[in-house]
């Protein structure tokens, strides 16, 4: 599965919670664009009818999460696209192999669920939502934390 990077769109208008009774997170407003999604761990990455990354959310208990530092890293806006087109209503598991680790920077709000080698190219995909692709793989996927009141 390849991913690409067009930084000619950004998509502002939604926004990243977490919801601590439920272990995880949740974006609004859903977009009424999710045509199918990827799965991350226990994330769903949803995607519209343009192949591109729309909305965030799932299951992520802070029990896993890993107390570690990290440098977020310098991103530009714009939108991660999916190579692939799957049937609508579809989902596929993008980390077949096993669960990605997740880690907390214990200085800031922000999770890693990935690598924390963070090569490649950074994008800010959605307000708060960073994912680092690598040769058209997505490596990272960043997170800020922020607490449903």
């Amino acid at each position: 599965m390849v991913f690409t990077i067009d930084y000619n769109l950004f998509n502002a208008s939604r926004r990243l919670k977490y919801n601590k009774t439920e272990s995880s997170f949740e974006m609004t407003p859903y977009p009424n664009s999710a045509d199918f999604s990827i799965i991350l761990n226990y994330l769903e990455l949803s995607f519209d009818q343009e192949r591109r990354l729309v909305h965030v959310a799932g299951y992520c208990p802070v029990g896993s999460w890993e107390k570690k530092p990290f440098t977020i890293p310098q991103s530009k806006r714009g939108s991660v696209i999916i190579d692939v087109q799957l049937e609508s209503g579809s989902s596929y598991r993008l980390n077949r192999e096993g669960e990605w680790p997740v880690y907390k920077n214990p200085s800031s709000d922000w999770i890693c669920v990935g690598s924390l080698a963070f090569e490649g190219e950074s994008v800010e995909f959605l307000e708060n939502c960073i994912a680092v692709l690598k040769d058209g793989h997505l490596v990272s996927l960043l997170l800020l934390v922020q607490f449903q009141k």
